[in-house]
């Protein structure tokens, strides 16, 4: 698989959504999957150096982030340079 091994991280709140991508994700092209279902397990992640991410998938509103907080990138500290 061309992406086995690599780290996305999916932020999404809908259960279905995010058992549906991560599941993809997963079976079809060999990827890490940490998944945040609210703002705050995200901030927890980040927080914790859960860094090194490939990818990062976001949910634009979430219960505790509503405005689109997921967006700023200084939430993200190092994996913000990444998309700068």
């Amino acid at each position: 698989k061309l992406f086995e091994g690599q780290r996305v991280l999916l932020v999404e709140d809908t259960r279905l959504y995010s058992v549906a991508i991560r599941s993809m994700l997963e079976t079809s092209f060999g990827l890490i999957v940490v998944h945040c279902g609210t703002f705050a397990a995200l901030r927890r992640e980040l927080d914790a150096g859960g860094g090194g991410f490939d990818l990062a998938i976001l949910d634009l509103c979430l219960a505790d982030a509503p405005n689109g907080e997921t967006l700023v990138l200084e939430h993200f500290g190092e994996l913000a340079r990444h998309f700068l």
